[in-house]
Protein backbone atom coordinates (compact mmCIF):
# COMPACT_ATOMS: atom_id res chain seq x y z
CA UNK A 1 0.00 0.00 0.00
CA UNK A 2 1.16 3.49 -1.14
CA UNK A 3 1.71 6.28 1.84
CA UNK A 4 -0.81 8.13 0.23
CA UNK A 5 -3.00 5.40 1.01
CA UNK A 6 -1.85 4.85 4.51
CA UNK A 7 -2.20 8.91 5.00
CA UNK A 8 -5.97 8.23 3.42
CA UNK A 9 -6.61 5.73 5.85
CA UNK A 10 -5.17 7.91 8.45
CA UNK A 11 -7.67 10.57 7.85
CA UNK A 12 -10.30 8.56 8.12
CA UNK A 13 -9.98 7.28 11.46
CA UNK A 14 -9.24 10.55 12.67
CA UNK A 15 -12.43 11.64 11.14
CA UNK A 16 -14.43 8.76 12.68
CA UNK A 17 -13.09 10.43 16.63
CA UNK A 18 -13.69 13.38 15.11
CA UNK A 19 -9.95 14.68 16.25
CA UNK A 20 -6.84 15.08 13.72
CA UNK A 21 -4.62 13.92 16.62
CA UNK A 22 -6.41 10.80 16.61
CA UNK A 23 -5.50 10.08 13.31
CA UNK A 24 -2.35 11.53 13.48
CA UNK A 25 -1.59 8.87 16.34
CA UNK A 26 -2.49 6.27 13.71
CA UNK A 27 1.07 7.22 11.81
CA UNK A 28 2.80 5.49 14.81
CA UNK A 29 2.32 2.17 12.73
CA UNK A 30 4.41 3.20 10.41
CA UNK A 31 8.55 2.90 9.70
CA UNK A 32 10.38 5.23 12.17
CA UNK A 33 11.91 6.97 9.02
CA UNK A 34 9.19 7.14 6.88
CA UNK A 35 6.80 8.36 9.92
CA UNK A 36 8.87 11.76 9.77
CA UNK A 37 8.32 12.56 5.99
CA UNK A 38 4.32 11.24 6.49
CA UNK A 39 3.70 13.76 9.45
CA UNK A 40 4.83 16.55 7.48
CA UNK A 41 2.58 14.96 4.20
CA UNK A 42 0.21 14.74 6.90
CA UNK A 43 -0.23 18.24 8.15
CA UNK A 44 0.47 19.65 4.82
CA UNK A 45 -2.99 18.09 3.41
CA UNK A 46 -5.32 19.27 6.80
CA UNK A 47 -4.28 22.22 5.61
CA UNK A 48 -4.93 22.21 2.05
CA UNK A 49 -8.90 20.56 3.16
CA UNK A 50 -9.03 23.32 5.94
CA UNK A 51 -8.88 25.66 3.09
CA UNK A 52 -11.03 23.71 0.54
CA UNK A 53 -13.92 23.65 2.45
CA UNK A 54 -16.23 26.38 3.91
CA UNK A 55 -17.39 24.02 6.80
CA UNK A 56 -16.34 23.88 9.86
CA UNK A 57 -17.30 20.84 10.83
CA UNK A 58 -13.78 18.85 12.20
CA UNK A 59 -15.12 15.15 10.72
CA UNK A 60 -15.52 16.66 7.21
CA UNK A 61 -12.27 18.33 6.73
CA UNK A 62 -10.19 15.02 8.15
CA UNK A 63 -12.71 12.72 5.54
CA UNK A 64 -12.13 15.40 2.71
CA UNK A 65 -8.48 15.18 3.68
CA UNK A 66 -8.16 11.51 3.29
CA UNK A 67 -9.76 12.10 -0.03
CA UNK A 68 -7.29 14.78 -1.38
CA UNK A 69 -4.54 12.49 0.11
CA UNK A 70 -5.35 9.82 -3.14
CA UNK A 71 -6.55 12.07 -5.06
CA UNK A 72 -5.33 15.62 -5.13
CA UNK A 73 -7.24 16.96 -7.95
CA UNK A 74 -11.16 15.71 -6.99
CA UNK A 75 -13.77 16.99 -8.96
CA UNK A 76 -16.71 16.46 -6.42
CA UNK A 77 -18.42 19.77 -4.13
CA UNK A 78 -15.71 20.04 -1.16
CA UNK A 79 -19.01 21.19 0.61
CA UNK A 80 -21.34 18.55 -0.03
CA UNK A 81 -20.74 15.49 3.00
CA UNK A 82 -22.05 13.51 1.18
CA UNK A 83 -20.55 13.98 -2.23
CA UNK A 84 -17.12 14.25 -0.42
CA UNK A 85 -17.98 10.39 1.56
CA UNK A 86 -19.50 8.95 -2.15
CA UNK A 87 -15.89 9.45 -3.26
CA UNK A 88 -14.20 8.29 -0.12
CA UNK A 89 -16.42 4.79 -0.35
CA UNK A 90 -15.57 4.60 -4.25
CA UNK A 91 -11.66 4.30 -3.12
CA UNK A 92 -12.04 0.78 -1.45
CA UNK A 93 -10.49 0.37 1.70
CA UNK A 94 -7.61 1.32 3.27
CA UNK A 95 -5.46 0.78 6.43
CA UNK A 96 -2.26 1.30 8.19
CA UNK A 97 -0.47 -2.33 8.78
CA UNK A 98 2.06 -2.46 11.48
CA UNK A 99 5.29 -1.71 9.39
CA UNK A 100 8.74 -3.21 10.95
CA UNK A 101 11.63 -0.33 10.93
CA UNK A 102 13.40 -1.50 8.10
CA UNK A 103 13.80 1.89 6.46
CA UNK A 104 15.54 3.00 9.37
CA UNK A 105 17.44 -0.29 10.07
CA UNK A 106 18.33 -0.23 6.00
CA UNK A 107 19.36 3.32 6.32
CA UNK A 108 21.35 2.86 9.40
CA UNK A 109 23.34 -0.10 8.41
CA UNK A 110 24.03 2.00 4.67
CA UNK A 111 25.33 4.47 6.77
CA UNK A 112 28.07 2.25 9.31
CA UNK A 113 28.95 1.18 5.38
CA UNK A 114 29.81 4.32 4.50
CA UNK A 115 31.41 5.22 7.57
CA UNK A 116 33.46 1.77 7.73
CA UNK A 117 34.35 2.23 4.27
CA UNK A 118 36.04 5.65 4.67
CA UNK A 119 37.76 4.74 7.41
CA UNK A 120 39.19 1.59 5.36
CA UNK A 121 40.17 4.07 2.24
CA UNK A 122 41.51 6.65 4.67
CA UNK A 123 43.69 3.68 6.07
CA UNK A 124 44.67 2.11 2.66
CA UNK A 125 45.78 5.31 0.56
CA UNK A 126 47.50 7.16 4.19
CA UNK A 127 50.89 7.11 3.36
CA UNK A 128 53.50 5.18 5.04
CA UNK A 129 54.37 6.47 8.38
CA UNK A 130 57.48 4.38 10.18
CA UNK A 131 56.45 5.55 13.57
CA UNK A 132 53.51 3.53 13.22
CA UNK A 133 55.16 0.07 12.89
CA UNK A 134 55.59 -2.03 15.62
CA UNK A 135 59.52 -1.17 15.64
CA UNK A 136 58.56 2.51 14.89
CA UNK A 137 56.41 2.51 18.11
CA UNK A 138 59.82 1.28 20.06
CA UNK A 139 62.17 2.61 18.83
CA UNK A 140 60.75 6.21 18.37
CA UNK A 141 60.50 8.40 21.54
CA UNK A 142 63.27 6.64 23.11
CA UNK A 143 65.85 6.86 20.57
CA UNK A 144 65.44 10.18 19.83
CA UNK A 145 65.49 11.51 23.11
CA UNK A 146 68.73 8.73 23.66
CA UNK A 147 70.64 10.39 20.50
CA UNK A 148 69.68 13.61 21.63
CA UNK A 149 71.36 13.04 25.40
CA UNK A 150 74.52 11.49 23.43
CA UNK A 151 74.81 14.58 21.06
CA UNK A 152 74.91 17.52 24.20
CA UNK A 153 76.96 15.55 26.89
CA UNK A 154 76.66 11.54 27.53
CA UNK A 155 78.19 13.03 31.10
CA UNK A 156 75.55 15.38 32.27
CA UNK A 157 72.44 13.19 30.78
CA UNK A 158 72.79 10.28 32.08
CA UNK A 159 69.43 9.97 33.68
CA UNK A 160 67.92 11.05 30.70
CA UNK A 161 69.80 8.35 28.79
CA UNK A 162 68.94 5.67 31.24
CA UNK A 163 65.18 6.47 31.04
CA UNK A 164 65.68 6.88 26.86
CA UNK A 165 67.50 3.29 27.09
CA UNK A 166 64.69 1.72 29.18
CA UNK A 167 62.07 3.13 26.69
CA UNK A 168 63.72 1.61 23.51
CA UNK A 169 64.28 -2.08 25.36
CA UNK A 170 61.09 -2.40 27.01
CA UNK A 171 58.46 -4.68 26.38
CA UNK A 172 56.99 -3.26 23.08
CA UNK A 173 60.55 -3.69 21.68
CA UNK A 174 60.91 -7.38 22.88
CA UNK A 175 57.86 -7.88 21.03
CA UNK A 176 59.20 -6.15 17.96
CA UNK A 177 62.58 -7.37 18.14
CA UNK A 178 62.32 -10.80 20.03
CA UNK A 179 64.74 -11.16 22.64
CA UNK A 180 67.73 -11.80 20.49
CA UNK A 181 67.03 -8.18 18.49
CA UNK A 182 66.93 -6.61 21.94
CA UNK A 183 70.22 -7.86 22.69
CA UNK A 184 71.57 -7.04 19.99
CA UNK A 185 70.03 -2.96 20.04
CA UNK A 186 71.52 -3.30 24.37
CA UNK A 187 74.77 -3.85 22.81
CA UNK A 188 74.81 -0.80 20.02
CA UNK A 189 73.12 1.35 23.03
CA UNK A 190 76.32 0.20 25.63
CA UNK A 191 78.75 1.67 22.66
CA UNK A 192 77.54 4.70 22.17
CA UNK A 193 77.80 7.29 25.19
CA UNK A 194 80.77 9.08 23.73
CA UNK A 195 81.50 11.92 20.78
CA UNK A 196 84.47 12.38 18.58
CA UNK A 197 85.76 15.89 18.04
CA UNK A 198 88.48 16.53 15.62
CA UNK A 199 90.71 19.94 14.84
CA UNK A 200 93.49 20.55 12.89
CA UNK A 201 96.33 22.16 14.41
CA UNK A 202 99.84 23.12 13.33
CA UNK A 203 102.62 21.39 14.41
CA UNK A 204 106.21 22.45 14.03
CA UNK A 205 109.35 19.89 13.95
CA UNK A 206 112.51 20.41 13.93
CA UNK A 207 115.02 19.58 11.25
CA UNK A 208 112.15 19.24 8.47
CA UNK A 209 113.21 17.71 4.95
CA UNK A 210 110.33 20.91 4.07
CA UNK A 211 113.14 23.31 4.90
CA UNK A 212 115.02 22.16 1.73
CA UNK A 213 112.68 23.17 -0.47
CA UNK A 214 113.29 27.22 1.02
CA UNK A 215 115.78 27.66 -2.15
CA UNK A 216 113.42 26.83 -4.39
CA UNK A 217 111.11 28.77 -2.89
CA UNK A 218 113.09 31.76 -2.71
CA UNK A 219 113.76 31.51 -6.96
CA UNK A 220 110.01 31.88 -7.00
CA UNK A 221 108.75 34.95 -9.29
CA UNK A 222 106.25 36.47 -7.40
CA UNK A 223 103.50 35.06 -10.14
CA UNK A 224 104.82 31.56 -8.95
CA UNK A 225 104.71 32.89 -5.04
CA UNK A 226 100.76 33.70 -5.37
CA UNK A 227 99.68 30.08 -7.50
CA UNK A 228 101.61 28.56 -4.77
CA UNK A 229 99.57 30.09 -1.80
CA UNK A 230 96.30 29.50 -3.79
CA UNK A 231 97.69 25.93 -3.67
CA UNK A 232 97.85 26.14 0.24
CA UNK A 233 94.94 27.65 0.73
CA UNK A 234 92.39 25.02 -1.37
CA UNK A 235 94.35 22.47 0.76
CA UNK A 236 93.82 23.97 4.14
CA UNK A 237 90.41 24.87 3.32
CA UNK A 238 89.57 21.00 2.12
CA UNK A 239 91.36 19.56 5.07
CA UNK A 240 89.28 22.10 7.50
CA UNK A 241 86.04 20.57 5.84
CA UNK A 242 86.76 16.72 5.98
CA UNK A 243 87.55 17.35 9.71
Amino acid sequence: MTLARKLSAAFEEGAKENSWIAGSARLKNLDPLVRVAARARFAKILERARRATTLDDPAHVLRLAALLAVKPEAECDFDDSASVRAELAALGPRTIPKQGPWWTLGAGALLVGIVVGALFLRRALAPFDARATPAGRALGEGLTRFVAAVNRDAASERGVLGGARAATTGPEARRAFGDDGVARLVRLLDAAGFRLDTALRPVVTEGSHMLDDVPRILELTPEDRLLELRNASRFLAAARRNA
